[in-house]
C-alpha cells in the first residue's frame, strides 16, 4: 500500500506483500524491488533509485533518499532499521549514495546521516546521532550531531558510531569498533575506542593484470546470473 500526494513508480518495479509506504512524495526508480514486510513512513519525501533492492525494513524520518544500485539484505527475523529517538525532528534526514550495500543495521536520524557512494556496511552496525539520559540540569552529558560516511568506506560487523563522527574516503573499519572521531582518508581503524591501525596505499596494477581480473570477475558473475535464470 502506498499513501502520498505525489507517487511516481518507474517501469519494472516490484513491491512485496504486506509493505506500506507513506510520504508526501514517493519516487521509486526503474527495475527496483521493495521486499515484503516493509514499513516506511517518511514525512516529506521517500526516494529510492534505479536497479535497487530494499530488504525487509522499518524506516521512519523526514526525508529518506536512497541512490541507484542499492542492495540490502537481512537474516530472517531482522530488519534494516532507520529512525529511533527523534526520528520525526526537523533534522531527521537520511541520504544514501549510489552502489551501496547495507544489511541489518540501525541508523538513528535525530540529526542527518549521509552515506556516500560505494559504501559497504556489515551486519549489526549501529549509528547514533544523539545521546542523553539523565537531566542536563544536573550536569549530565548530551550530544546531538550528524554522521557522515564518505565514498568508498567499508564498515565491519557490530561496529558503533557516536554522534558527530565523519569517516573520510576509503576508510576501513574493523569489526566491533567504537568510532568516536574523524580519521584521515585511506585509513584502517579498529578497537574501542577506534584507533588508527595503518594507512592504505592503492597498488598500481598493470593493464594486462586488469584485463585478467576483469575476465575472472565476469566469469564468476556469469555463473551467478545462470543460477538466477
Amino acid at each position: 500500500k502506498l499513501f502520498g500526494n505525489i507517487i511516481r513508480i518507474a517501469d519494472n518495479c516490484k513491491i512485496g506483500s504486506n509493505t506500506t509506504i507513506k510520504s508526501k512524495s514517493i519516487q521509486i526508480g526503474s527495475n527496483t524491488t521493495i521486499q515484503s514486510n516493509c514499513d516506511i513512513f517518511s514525512v516529506n519525501k521517500f526516494i529510492i533509485g534505479d536497479r535497487s533492492d530494499l530488504c525487509e525494513s522499518h524506516i521512519v524520518g523526514r526525508e529518506v533518499i536512497i541512490g541507484n544500485d542499492f542492495f540490502s539484505s537481512v537474516p530472517n527475523g531482522k530488519k534494516f532499521f532507520v529512525g529511533g529517538g527523534g526520528a520525526l525532528l526537523p533534522t531527521s534526514n537520511l541520504k544514501i549514495g549510489d552502489r551501496c550495500t547495507l544489511h541489518d543495521i540501525l541508523i538513528n536520524i535525530a540529526k542527518p546521516v549521509y552515506i556516500g557512494n560505494d559504501v559497504g556496511i556489515s551486519s549489526e552496525v549501529n549509528f547514533y546521532t544523539h545521546y542523553f539520559w539523565d537531566s542536563i540540569f544536573k550536569g549530565n552529558p548530551n550530544k546531538f550531531a550528524p554522521i557522515k560516511i564518505s565514498d568508498g568506506c567499508i564498515i565491519g560487523a557490530k561496529s558503533l558510531f557516536l554522534p558527530g563522527v565523519e569517516l573520510s574516503k576509503n576508510t576501513v573499519v574493523g569489526a566491533g569498533s567504537v568510532v568516536t572521531k574523524k580519521f584521515p582518508p585511506n585509513s584502517i581503524i579498529g578497537g574501542n575506542p577506534a584507533k588508527l591501525i595503518k594507512r592504505t596505499n592503492s597498488k598500481k596494477i598493470s593493464k594486462k593484470n586488469k584485463i585478467e581480473l576483469l575476465k575472472k570477475t565476469l566469469s564468476w558473475y556469469t555463473e551467478i546470473l545462470k543460477s538466477k535464470g
